[in-house]
């Protein structure tokens, strides 16, 4: 049975996974996940669901409200949420973003955590191009099937402490742009590309 979403152009997903008790009781563990080619339509509202999710915009924008905050998550940006709390995100134009919604005991402190040191939840491209590699990692995971519980608790995790660490190198804006337009090459290398 095809899931009808309004907005959602093309996706690959979504893929489930199935925590083990273990994993529910002691790890972090991937619950579902897809990555989505988005329009206008696409709009998620909602009120509550016991989970969290990781979004990590690859192409386009997608914009968000959280916490009482307005923003628009760019072209190799993340956001992070506690879909405990009341979140929004909507697509203005096209968009594809790779996302997975996730779990673990001790999820909430960290995320608390990120939010203190790094505000909404929203993480810039330095950030993003930290844990790109993870989010595919898990994303492959789930599609395949061949990745243990512990591959994805350490790839959450890991994601996780990189965001809640404040950086003590900052990118120069030089380094950001050159970091920008090789994610852009990588993404793109079998079009043809300009300067």
């Amino acid at each position: 049975m095809a899931i009808e979403e309004p907005g959602v152009l093309w996706r690959d997903g979504v893929y489930f996974y199935a925590a083990s008790n273990f994993a529910k009781q002691h790890l972090f563990y991937p619950m579902w996940g897809a990555t989505y080619e988005l329009d206008s339509p696409y709009r998620i509202r909602r009120d509550y669901m016991d989970a969290y999710m990781i979004q990590y915009v690859a192409r386009g924008a997608l914009h968000f409200k959280l916490r009482g905050h307005h923003f628009v998550a760019k072209e190799g940006e993340l956001v992070l949420l506690a879909c405990r709390e009341k979140n929004d995100y909507w697509s203005e134009g096209t968009a594809r973003v790779k996302w997975f919604h996730f779990n673990g005991r001790e999820v909430g402190p960290l995320l608390e955590r990120i939010y203190e040191t790094n505000g909404s939840g929203h993480m810039s491209t330095f950030f993003g191009a930290r844990v790109e590699p993870l989010i595919d990692d898990i994303l492959q995971g789930l599609k395949s099937g061949n990745c243990s519980e512990f591959q994805f608790s350490r790839n959450l995790y890991s994601i996780l402490c990189q965001l809640a660490e404040q950086s003590l190198e900052k990118e120069t804006p030089a380094e950001e742009s050159v970091r920008r337009a090789v994610a852009y090459i990588r993404r793109h290398y079998a079009e043809p590309l300009s300067v």
